[in-house]
């Protein structure tokens, strides 16, 4: 499941970045990007299997 998160926030980063250059909005990028990376972050909560994963 880790690397699903990494994938996720590395596709967030591009689609952010593809929206930026096709739209030209950077509100919009900026809410992709918090979007998938909120997303990324509860992919990674929910694979952790100890205290110390979540910290």
């Amino acid at each position: 499941m880790k690397p699903l998160g990494t994938l996720l926030t590395a596709l967030a980063l591009g689609s952010a970045a593809m929206t930026l250059l096709t739209t030209g909005s950077w509100r919009a990028a900026i809410r992709l990007l918090l979007d998938l990376l909120t997303a990324a972050g509860l992919i990674r909560l929910a694979a952790a299997q100890s205290w110390t994963d979540l910290a």
